[in-house]
């Protein structure tokens, strides 16, 4: 294994860094409902993309019905995007 000295591993992190730029990355979540109380999981990973520098984006069929979040959730730069669920029968 080839150690890297810490000049040639800085120039890494930092095209990396301006490689990141140059492509841009999306991460999209479908979800069935958001947010929810019992959805910390999902949260987690969100503010984790977020950390990252990653573009999130919320998709969720229906509005939240539970009447208390986890204060987490407020952490949560993404909007949200809802997304109506077809009435059945119809197209």
């Amino acid at each position: 294994m080839r150690e890297f000295s810490s000049i040639s591993h800085a120039l890494l992190i930092r095209n990396c860094y301006e490689l990141r730029i140059i492509i841009s990355v999306r991460i999209g979540y479908i979800l069935k409902r958001y947010p929810r109380y019992s959805e910390t999981f999902v949260v987690n990973e969100i503010l984790a993309h977020e950390a990252a520098g990653l573009d999130i984006e919320i998709f969720a069929l229906r509005p939240p019905c539970d009447t208390h979040f986890q204060n987490i959730i407020s952490q949560v730069r993404a909007s949200v995007n809802y997304i109506r669920k077809p009435i059945q029968g119809r197209t």
